[in-house]
């Protein structure tokens, strides 16, 4: 341990054998120095109690330091002295150049700044912090994890939890989807088809084997009604009979037979000839010809129809061509009837593929470090 030999004047001296400071600080020796003559012992005492005081005082500091302060080692002293009083970092003493090496005093600063273990660092270097951290260990967090706090229900260092997930039905909210559409009235639409250009259409009929056609039928009824003649050509001649003058068409007298009317629609006057009279008499001949334009009707049958059937020779197997006739560039009209005043049942199909969702937000990768040891 070191020591100090260094000791106080005047240690134990009364206040009588002393100068009080008021009397000290304006005594004529103090302020301008000793002269021939006799020394007062009061204002002795008090010059050298304070300066072996201050001296006393300095070598206990070295001490303390750690020097010894003696008065019998000058080279000691001065090393001491300035080893003490050169600073002091930490409890570190200079050397014997005053230098204080700080190495270790850096180093212990240093590793109070270290990282604790479970600490982690991010960073956007991927270089291990042990480089920097001397003596530590480090794990690198998986990639794609992300941080969240712990508490008493999560424990820390536990990781869980999916970057993508698939929603299930359960998962969803509950909710419904209906439709309604409206009542539009009794209505048609029109429309038109597009236009395909000027064109025509081909097509064959299917095969349907060696065959032929029956069928029964009725004309449509015509109702009550009588059919014309028509046009004939009968021919024929008729003698004349006497008559009382030589114009058939005069009245007629006892000597003839007919009313008093000539001949009429296909009978017609052709000429004279002799009537057989004994006097030898003429008379006029008629003749008939049913092609002269005459009129008439059949009798009527009343209302009816007609039945009748049918059946078409056989062909053999066989199949029709069919051609449309070409119709140039067209278009055509389409109407819609009306359904009257309806409302219509609507479907709502199902939609989407099940594909994950990504949950991750909006985010920076960076690389994180955590200290195992």
């Amino acid at each position: 341990m070191a020591s100090s030999n260094f000791k106080v004047f005047a240690e134990g001296v009364s206040g009588k054998d002393i100068q009080s400071d008021a009397v000290y600080e304006t005594d004529t020796q103090r302020v301008t120095g000793v002269v021939p003559g006799v020394a007062d012992p009061k204002m002795h005492n008090k010059l050298y109690k304070q300066a072996t005081v201050m001296v006393a005082a300095l070598a206990q500091v070295i001490a303390q330091a750690g020097f010894d302060a003696r008065d019998d080692d000058y080279s000691g002293l001065v090393d001491g002295i300035r080893k003490t009083f050169a600073g002091s970092v930490n409890n570190v003493k200079p050397d014997s150049t005053g230098n204080v090496d700080l190495t270790e005093v850096i180093d212990s600063i240093r590793k109070m700044t270290y990282p604790r273990i479970g600490d982690f660092i991010i960073t956007k270097n991927p270089e291990n912090p042990s480089k920097k951290y001397d003596g530590t260990t480090w794990e690198l967090l998986e990639e794609k994890v992300f941080i969240m706090s712990a508490g008493s229900n999560t424990s820390a260092g536990e990781i869980s939890g999916n970057n993508y997930h698939t929603l299930t039905v359960n998962e969803l909210p509950s909710h419904s989807h209906s439709g309604s559409i409206g009542y539009a009235g009794s209505h048609s639409h029109n429309a038109t088809t597009a236009k395909a250009g000027n064109h025509y259409h081909t097509g064959t009929t299917g095969d349907a084997g060696n065959h032929y056609h029956t069928g029964n039928g009725w004309t449509s009824e015509a109702g009550n009604h009588s059919h014309g003649r028509g046009t004939m050509n009968i021919t024929g001649f008729c003698a004349s009979f006497p008559w009382r003058t030589d114009n058939m068409f005069a009245s007629p007298t006892w000597e003839n037979k007919w009313e008093n009317t000539g001949p009429t629609g296909a009978f017609y006057e052709s000429g004279w000839a002799r009537t057989g009279r004994s006097d030898g008499r003429e008379g006029p001949s008629v003749a008939f010809d049913a092609s002269r334009s005459w009129t008439g009707s059949t009798s009527s049958n009343g209302s009816h129809s007609h039945s009748f059937s049918f059946e078409t020779s056989s062909s053999g197997s066989h199949r029709h061509d069919l051609s449309i006739s070409y119709a140039g560039e067209h278009s055509h009209s389409v109407s819609v009837e009306s359904a009257g005043n309806h409302n219509h049942t609507l479907t709502i199909g199902n939609t989407g593929n099940g594909s994950s969702i990504d949950m991750r937000p909006r985010h920076i990768s960076a690389y994180i470090w955590i200290r195992t040891a």
